[in-house]
């Protein structure tokens, strides 16, 4: 029985460039991705477990470099479905594909976030005009149509950064810190002082994990302080911090 696999998960596979990859929910070499270019703007994606059964199918941006056509692809496009039960057929196959093809994910993800397409033009699914046109309130996708009445609502729309899930690590870039600004860190990340100390005189990634907004937020504090810090892994979210249109996503 296959079963959904977490945005944490997907994240750390797709970080991995030799297949079969390592699943992160049951440790086993066993996961496997799949991508599909079908626009320079769309593509689809499959992640999946042999072992565990865990896997994930959603649309994604295709990094830069895919290049791929149909013909090259080691699976017939109308044997695809949202199971990866096909390609679970043709493991060995797509692994060997993907091993020499994927480099990575490479875009930054809000260059085509869908709170940025708000509203848009669309094609209406009852009369087949050109007059559609679709919103964002929150979560919710709004499709109305002036020319039929045409109307629907639909839930459940994310942007990325309203669906990361993966945890976040400050490590701090300054060479020499005041007692102050080490202070600053301990309280800000809820550290042990001698932790901080300890961590930034040995180059060493600070243990505190934080889901992005918190992340985020923590970053920008200590930046203020005058201290020079990156996220690990680093976030492909460029236009965080200015985006007015983002909703209050999970934090600690």
């Amino acid at each position: 029985m296959w079963h959904g696999m977490t945005g944490e998960a997907e994240d750390k596979v797709l970080k991995q460039c030799s297949f079969p990859a390592i699943c992160p929910s049951c440790c086993h070499r066993d996961a496997h991705i799949y991508i599909v270019k079908y626009t320079e703007l769309r593509g689809g994606c499959w992640i999946w477990c042999s072992h565990c059964r865990e896997f994930s199918h959603f649309s994604i941006r295709p990094p830069s470099y895919w290049e791929n056509g149909e013909t090259e692809e080691p699976v017939d496009r109308s044997n695809l479905s949202a199971l990866p039960i096909r390609l679970e057929e043709q493991k060995e196959v797509i692994d060997a594909y993907m091993t020499l093809h994927y480099r990575g994910m490479d875009h930054d993800l809000c260059e085509d976030c869908i709170r940025n397409r708000n509203p848009w033009d669309v094609v209406c699914p009852g009369c087949h005009g050109k007059n559609g046109q679709a919103w964002l309130d929150g979560p919710c996708l709004f499709l109305r149509c002036p020319d039929c009445g045409y109307e629907v609502i639909g839930g459940s729309f994310y942007a990325p950064c309203e669906r990361d899930d993966q945890k976040y690590r400050l490590q701090i870039l300054s060479g020499r810190l005041s007692k102050e600004q080490i202070l600053a860190v301990g309280r800000c990340l809820k550290l042990p002082v001698l932790e901080v100390k300890k961590s930034i005189e040995q180059d060493k990634i600070l243990s505190r994990e934080l889901y992005l907004g918190s992340a985020m937020e923590a970053k920008e504090l200590l930046e203020r302080k005058g201290i020079l810090c990156e996220l690990l892994p680093k976030p492909r979210y460029g236009k965080y911090r200015e985006c007015d249109r983002k909703m209050e996503i999970h934090k600690e």
